[in-house]
C-alpha cells in the first residue's frame, strides 16, 4: 500500500465512522492541551489538523460544541 492509499483508507475509515475520528481527534487535541494550549484552542487546532489531513470537519461532530 502506498502512503497516498493509506491516507485515502483512513480518510474513508473516517467518514464511515465518526466515533473513530473523533478518537483520533481527541488524541490530537491532548497532545496540544499537553504541551501548554487550553482546552478549547488544543480542539480548534486537532480540528484544523483533521481537516486539513482527512478532509473531515470535526466541528460538525456531536461532541466538538462541548470543547469551546
Amino acid at each position: 500500500m502506498t502512503s497516498k492509499q493509506a491516507m485515502e483508507t483512513l480518510k474513508q475509515a473516517f467518514k464511515d465512522d465518526p466515533e473513530y475520528a473523533w478518537a483520533w481527534h481527541c488524541n490530537l487535541a491532548m497532545a496540544a492541551y499537553d504541551e501548554g494550549l487550553p482546552k478549547p484552542a488544543a480542539n480548534r487546532s486537532a480540528a484544523r489538523f483533521m481537516s486539513i489531513a482527512f478532509d473531515i470537519d470535526m466541528t460538525k461532530h456531536e461532541f466538538y460544541s462541548d470543547t469551546q
